[in-house]
């Protein structure tokens, strides 16, 4: 792959892994071992992506603005006012009626069924100015998860639009939870 990229975020969907970089790169490999980068014209820093079933969805980190590809090859973007600025990570509930949320600084979340058109804002009831650090949808929970720092997460229904804020406590009360994941069932 080279060097002097940062790499942030890694997404596996139909047409393969998909990898994005802190500087708009794009990678793309069909066995994890073999990468190849993609010309897509994205410029803007990238620091999440996801695959709802049918679609690549990365999130920029600069420009609050996302980008689709279904093919992993040919992306389109567009910005938006109401996603999180700074935002840091994205997730989507898998389906032919795919649900997307982004999250990023000082807990700022907002929800989208259709990701190139528009972008709801959310809140978090209870919740600090902690900025996100990582949401995936929980097909076990049915909800999404995000972490936060400061030693919480917040759970969000299937819509992406109601959140509670749930403290970790003791011993956990000083740390930042960086990541997040689920299991698949065999």
């Amino acid at each position: 792959m080279g060097g002097g990229t940062d790499l942030t975020g890694v997404a596996w969907g139909k047409p393969g892994w998909i990898v994005v970089g802190a500087d708009g790169s794009l990678l793309s490999s069909t066995d994890g071992s073999a990468w190849t980068r993609i010309e897509s014209g994205l410029t803007h820093p990238l620091t999440s992506i996801t695959w709802d079933g049918n679609r690549y969805l990365a999130l920029s980190a600069a420009g609050q603005s996302v980008a689709a590809s279904t093919d992993g090859k040919s992306w389109k973007s567009a910005e938006f006012a109401d996603l999180p600025a700074s935002g840091t990570a994205i997730a989507a509930v898998p389906g032919s009626q795919p649900v997307y949320v982004a999250a990023g600084a000082a807990s700022k979340i907002a929800s989208s069924s259709n990701p190139l058109t528009a972008w709801q804002p959310r809140s978090i009831p209870g919740s600090t100015k902690a900025s996100a650090t990582s949401v995936i949808w929980s097909s076990v929970h049915r909800k999404f998860i995000a972490t936060m720092e400061g030693c919480f997460v917040a759970l969000g229904d299937a819509t992406g639009a109601s959140w509670e804020a749930v403290p970790l406590g003791s011993p956990w009360d000083s740390q930042t939870i960086r990541a997040i994941g689920e299991a698949p069932s065999f």
